[in-house]
């Protein structure tokens, strides 16, 4: 009985420091998301809250986020490449080809066959939507979890449709020839790495 008095003082001393350890303990589960984001995304945990590595976006997304914006650009490339061809001025290109034009005598040879054309823009264009979209996807899941899957139908979808299709073919509709003569010399190499897969579909 005589040692009650000063263990009941040892346990008030040590109460305070037993709620800290709780709490503290209790804390580590999110502490531990929230490190175990970071550490996913090679962002430095440690790092003060306002410093350049807390800020810095990862080069996995960087890169990402640069590799889908050169695949839309490649599906505009397409997109425009099959509007122009199709639409440019046969009398003129064979007009400037007699004249010694050699990107038209590409123009007139690519339009002897426009069905290995229009394979070879079907496929690439396909190719490069479903690899941005799959990136994409990949992303924004990652960032946001399962709701990404919808935040980038909704970007991919309106990126292809604005920059990869309306944009190209507008523009290749109002500068049919021009356009034409420009794509026409990457359009015959494209059409010659493609021309087997482009033959199987055919």
């Amino acid at each position: 009985k005589g040692r009650s008095a000063p263990s009941r003082q040892v346990q008030r001393r040590l109460s305070p420091r037993a709620g800290a350890a709780e709490s503290s303990l209790a804390a580590i589960p999110r502490a531990g998301r929230a490190i175990g984001w970071r550490t996913k995304f090679h962002l430095n945990p440690t790092a003060p809250r306002d410093s350049p590595a807390r800020k810095q976006m990862p080069l996995e997304i960087i890169l990402t986020i640069a590799f889908v914006i050169f695949l839309l650009a490649a599906s505009a490339f397409f997109s425009g490449s099959e509007t122009a061809l199709t639409a440019s001025s046969r009398a003129r290109m064979h007009t400037l080809a007699a004249d010694g034009d050699a990107r038209a005598v590409v123009v007139n040879k690519l339009m002897e066959t426009p069905e290995r054309v229009i394979g070879t823009v079907l496929l690439g264009n396909n190719l490069v939507n479903i690899l941005a979209s799959a990136l994409t996807t990949s992303l924004l899941i990652n960032l946001f979890g399962d709701v990404g899957v919808a935040y980038a139908t909704v970007l991919i979808t309106a990126l292809v449709v604005i920059f990869s299709e309306v944009l190209p073919k507008t523009y290749a509709i109002a500068y049919s020839d021009r356009v034409a003569l420009a794509v026409g010399p990457t359009m015959r190499a494209l059409v010659k790495v493609m021309g087997p897969l482009t033959k199987t579909v055919e």
